[in-house]
């Protein structure tokens, strides 16, 4: 399909990608973190001098999930005050629709009386498959709707708090509970987190993940009291094993209804004396979360993962303490404070997330790989969202299933040997015209990776600075790298394939990818126009001119593999570009926002 040109050919970079993807340069985050904590004024707003066109495509990344050429444009035109109070403020604009999907009733106690153990089993089993379907209708939901969102902000602060305030559907087992919570985490998305927090603590997926339904007086269960702490509010470290008892016995009787209702059971709510962190008295669950809240703790702990979120995954105490500061401080009638938008404002206008420590070195999660993709290349969401959540997956983030109650770890994390061949496979299936034919997507063998998926001799390369990719220019890597890190590969890598090859297998995706048509509505027609145009807006740094030279050669290449000039008009025009943004998606650059 494509042209094999002996450049194109290489599985070099291919073989050398995992070992450096996963080196720890932590000489140069030292020398960072030094001459940030050097600086009186973390925070201090981005001159209006030095907002360009790059920083309007970086502050569109982290605060979305980027976009087209002309949204960065009009980004741009605002200014930076107001291109943040734009994606800040989205309470204006019109937001996606609601998830349309019809729950099926739960299976109660009444509806069972007088059928057999098999009637009731396979009642069981019907009400398991609708909720299943559900599940995956909801998923390609979320992610169309986060591909044709007016809101960017609003979307990646739900996917932010569904990876804070955890629950999975493997425990939760009920559709209709995610969808809930994935309503309230984009209610508050940018709220008020001291009313995030007493809400999502009734939250009924959250209070069947973590047990605290079987909470009761007598026999406290402490699952749901520890993560609260640990994992919502504190941070770990910041509480004993006798406050982990005091306000378990304090959430007992904290359960629900069917329909996701919180319910309050007063029979199995332990009403004695508790003493929980100095405070002593008949402490009810909400006293718990006040006095977390009250805690300086919290907001340092959630300041710390905002940044690390937005700008870069190792925040300088100095800034942190700054943000807690600003989200502490009290505005209207809240007392207590815990604003998240004015915080949100200074992240996005502070010089510290546009600074190089912040720019272009996170390696973008697989959700946000996939969104992205389908954004920029202004795909029909509703279709490419079913193929993009099922490649996520694969990738390593299935949307309402995170690993652990910890949620997804990120960083270098995203990048497995198995991990990047899923990356190079969604590249190519995105860019192909699916209208005519059916492609089946199969994992291929390390060596036989396409000729399109490996760049040169080093497709996808680059180091880790701390937690954050670098990416590397391919001749830095070696062929034995590849080799080293396939054979220090997780042991299920093999199976993890073939599960994946039978998955997508009978995975049919049909929709259309006009190239030629998208390239034209830029009006783009010479090849290094086109290359600089793309890479420019699709990047989250610049391509490197070598690169530039081979994708221009590219599109210079015919499908016989021969030199022949680039020609909009011509008929292999849209054949060429889809290769050639195949070849762009496969770079290291790409993989970072």
């Amino acid at each position: 399909m494509f042209a094999q040109s002996s450049r194109f050919s290489s599985h070099h970079g291919l073989r050398t990608v995992a070992v450096k993807w996963v080196l720890v340069l932590t000489m140069t985050l030292g020398a960072s973190c030094a001459a940030m904590a050097q600086d009186r004024s973390p925070l201090a707003a981005l001159p209006k001098a030095e907002w360009d066109w790059n920083k309007a495509r970086h502050l569109l990344f982290r605060a979305g999930f980027g976009g087209t050429k002309l949204e960065i444009d009009a980004l741009h035109a605002l200014g930076l005050e107001g291109a943040v109070d734009l994606l800040v403020d989205y309470e204006s604009t019109p937001s996606g629709p609601d998830f349309a999907g019809e729950f099926p009733e739960a299976l109660r106690r009444v509806a069972m009386v007088g059928l057999s153990r098999e009637e009731i089993q396979k009642k069981r089993q019907t009400l398991r498959r609708k909720n299943g379907r559900l599940l995956g209708q909801l998923r390609q939901w979320w992610i169309t709707r986060m591909a044709r969102t007016k809101r960017p902000l609003e979307e990646k602060l739900t996917l932010f708090w569904h990876g804070h305030f955890t629950s999975g559907f493997r425990d939760v087992r009920n559709t209709l509970h995610m969808c809930q919570q994935n309503d309230l985490l984009r209610e508050y998305a940018s709220g008020n987190f001291a009313e995030f927090v007493h809400n999502v603590a009734k939250d009924a997926a959250m209070l069947e993940y973590l047990d605290n339904n079987r909470n009761r007086r007598g026999q406290a269960n402490e699952n749901f009291a520890r993560e609260v702490m640990e994992l919502f509010t504190l941070g770990i470290g910041n509480y004993s094993e006798e406050d982990i008892k005091e306000a378990a016995r304090a959430f007992t009787g904290w359960t629900f209804d069917q329909s996701g209702g919180f319910v309050f059971n007063q029979r199995q709510h332990d009403f004695g004396l508790k003493n929980f962190m100095g405070k002593k008295g008949r402490l009810t669950g909400e006293d718990v979360i006040d006095t977390l809240l009250a805690n300086d703790r919290t907001a340092v702990y959630i300041c710390g993962k905002l940044f690390s979120y937005f700008g870069h995954r190792k925040p300088y105490p100095v800034l942190v303490q700054a943000l807690a500061a600003e989200l502490r401080t009290p505005r209207g009638d809240k007392k207590q404070g815990y604003e998240l938008k004015p915080v949100l404002k200074t992240i996005f206008k502070s010089r510290a997330f546009y600074d190089e420590k912040s720019m272009g070195c996170r390696i973008k999660s697989p959700i946000e790989l996939v969104v992205g993709a389908i954004r920029q290349l202004e795909l029909p969401a509703d279709k490419a969202a079913r193929l993009g959540g099922a490649m996520a997956a694969q990738m390593g983030q299935t949307l309402f299933d995170p690993p652990n109650v910890k949620g997804w770890a990120g960083g270098r994390e995203w990048i497995s040997t198995s991990a990047l061949y899923d990356r190079y496979n969604f590249a190519g299936l995105v860019t192909r015209d699916l209208s005519a034919d059916t492609f089946r997507m199969q994992t291929p063998a390390p060596n036989e990776m396409s000729a399109e998926a490996s760049m040169s001799s080093g497709a996808v390369g680059g180091r880790v600075r701390g937690e954050e990719f670098v990416p590397t220019s391919p001749r830095e890597d070696s062929m034995e790298g590849m080799e080293a890190a396939r054979a220090d590969g997780k042991p299920d890598d093999r199976k993890a394939r073939r599960d994946r090859s039978q998955t997508f297998r009978a995975l049919q995706m049909r929709f259309p990818f006009p190239a030629a048509k998208m390239v034209k509505a830029k009006d783009l027609s010479q090849p290094d126009e086109i290359v600089d145009v793309l890479s420019r807006t699709f990047l989250a740094v610049n391509l490197p001119s070598t690169s530039r030279a081979e994708l221009i050669s590219y599109l210079n290449t015919d499908t016989f593999g021969k030199s022949s000039a680039f020609d909009i008009e011509r008929w292999d025009a849209s054949r060429r570009l889809k290769g050639m943004l195949h070849l762009l998606f496969s770079t290291p650059e790409y993989q970072i926002n």
